[in-house]
């Protein structure tokens, strides 16, 4: 039952912090669905976006690191390449109620890609005195803290704390020089004197004896040590501060001085330690300010998100034609984490009807039904693929695909509905006429022999042959209407040809007269 009901729970567990990790690691978010007309005499329309970047939230962090006594590591995760830095100095030790000086405080952001490994210091507070008995030989805090005189002196009273140590970030190396940023330790207290923070740029000096003062480390040198007891001096000298370690204090009760960039002086003769020096030459957007840490130091780095691998995987860029219809365009964000994908919709709406034009009406003159070719539509369209129809009213019905080429009319009038249709169902429609005439007896009037009238129906011209002598003959042509559109009178010649190429398609009539005889013809133009 145990069993069953621990792998519950870290079923639970595993489902849950699955589903968060890929909710979150990473993510991407695409532009909304789009709906657009077509460009104005394109199959199509040009259509821009700002293309989606992929974020890595679980790059959003940061992680603290205390004193271990030893360096420790931290690795930069995928997708980021700068982090912030926050780092704390270690305070000098106590001595009885006299406190140690404060560490100081640096900050910076810093430079670094994927997978780079930093190495990480972290000080720890100097070793307290007993403020009651000599307190020689202590050692100083890690990273870089002074340590108290290593052989006491015969009249060693209260005692003293020993440096704080410094906590540092290394880039590239172990080394001192490999340091980016350093966050100063604290003097050690004397014998009934508080010690000196650690650093700012400069540390705090330490105390005063024989009129030497111990001084802070700096950005170019360490800080010097406090005078000696007595010029007969056996026990343990203050020293001075060097690159990255504090002076060790006076054997006779005197602190020592705080780790940092550079260390500070060892006090000398019961007089406190002077404290170390920040840095923040390797980072940027950097800041420093002496004392505010009590306790061991402490290094925080935090990051934040950074963009991803992004790539489109289907449909088309910016800027460029999109086709009648739904393009789907698909992003995806991938890391060590693990993937996301986006799409959004583009859809193209054909708003422009397509255009057909009929040819023009006609009429035949025929005695039975008859069968019309040549008069197909004319279209166009943004878009290729459009369909023809046709329906037919009046003298003959039906309907039908294409053109109406082919079919056989009857008598009378029958008009042509042409009705042409693009793929979204954008329409246009023309129509035109069809007559066919019964021309039985069209030379009504015969009173005139010899007289020939070709072609019929015709296109261009009309061609009035004479093949008798008549004195004169006039020659008129009416439309249906009763419009007379030509005329010749006193006509000599055996040949009249009568151009009819601008005249409207339809029926005419030709009368030749001679005095009081005549002979009437239709006339078709086609």
């Amino acid at each position: 039952m145990k069993k069953s009901l621990l792998k519950i729970i870290l079923g639970v567990f595993t489902l849950t912090f699955g589903l968060n990790a890929s909710a979150q690691c990473p993510t991407i978010t695409c532009p909304s669905d789009t709906t657009i007309n077509n460009d104005q005499g394109d199959c199509g329309a040009i259509f821009n976006y700002t293309s989606p970047t992929g974020i890595d939230l679980c790059a959003n962090g940061s992680q603290t690191f205390s004193y271990t006594g030893a360096v420790q590591t931290f690795t930069v995760p995928a997708g980021v390449t700068s982090i912030s830095i926050q780092a704390y100095g270690a305070q000098g030790g106590d001595n009885g109620t006299w406190l140690g000086g404060q560490g100081g405080y640096a900050a910076g952001d810093l430079a670094v890609t994927p997978g780079q490994v930093l190495n990480i210091y972290v000080g720890s507070k100097g070793s307290n005195g007993t403020g009651s008995a000599a307190n020689c030989g202590s050692q100083g805090g890690f990273n870089g803290g002074g340590n108290t005189g290593a052989t006491c002196c015969s009249n060693a009273g209260g005692g003293a704390g020993a440096g704080g140590g410094a906590s540092d970030v290394r880039l590239a190396g172990n080394t001192l020089n490999d340091r980016v940023i350093v966050a100063a330790g604290g003097g050690g207290a004397g014998d009934n004197e508080n010690g000196a923070n650690g650093g700012g740029l400069i540390g705090d000096d330490g105390g005063t004896y024989n009129g030497v003062t111990s001084t802070g480390g700096t950005q170019t040198t360490g800080g010097l040590a406090g005078g000696t007891f007595f010029p007969s001096h056996t026990c343990s000298p203050a020293t001075d501060g060097s690159f990255g370690i504090g002076g060790d204090g006076d054997a006779n009760d005197g602190g020592g001085g705080g780790g940092g960039w550079y260390g500070g002086g060892g006090g000398a003769n019961n007089a406190h330690g002077a404290g170390g020096s920040s840095y923040i030459g390797g980072v940027t957007n950097s800041t420093t300010t002496s004392g505010g840490r009590t306790g061991d130091g402490e290094v925080i780095i935090s990051y934040a998100g950074a963009p991803v691998s992004t790539s489109q995987t289907t449909g088309l860029g910016t800027g460029v034609s999109y086709p009648i219809g739904i393009t789907t365009n698909t992003f995806v964000a991938t890391n060590n984490f693990g993937s996301a994908t986006c799409s959004f919709n583009v859809t193209v709406v054909d708003v422009e009807a397509p255009t057909i034009s009929c040819p023009g009406d006609t009429t035949l003159c025929d005695t039975t039904a008859t069968t019309i070719n040549n008069i197909a539509p004319v279209t166009a369209d943004n878009c290729s693929g459009e369909t023809v129809s046709y329906i037919l009213t009046g003298a003959t019905t039906g309907s039908g695909t294409g053109d109406a080429s082919g079919t056989t009319f009857n008598n009378g009038v029958t008009t042509v509905k042409y009705i042409v249709a693009d793929t979204s169902g954008n329409l246009d429609s023309c129509t035109f006429n069809v007559e066919i005439l019964t021309c039985v007896g069209i030379n009504e009037n015969q009173d005139l022999q010899g007289i020939d009238i070709f072609p019929n129906p015709a296109t261009d011209f009309v061609t009035v042959q004479v093949n008798e002598n008549y004195s004169s003959l006039n020659v008129s042509l009416t439309s249906i209407e009763g419009k007379v559109v030509f005329q010749q009178t006193n006509m000599t010649e055996k040949t009249l040809k009568i151009d009819i190429s601008n005249f409207d398609n339809g029926v005419y009539f030709l009368k030749v007269t001679n005095g009081t005889k005549s002979n009437d013809y239709k006339i078709i133009k086609n």
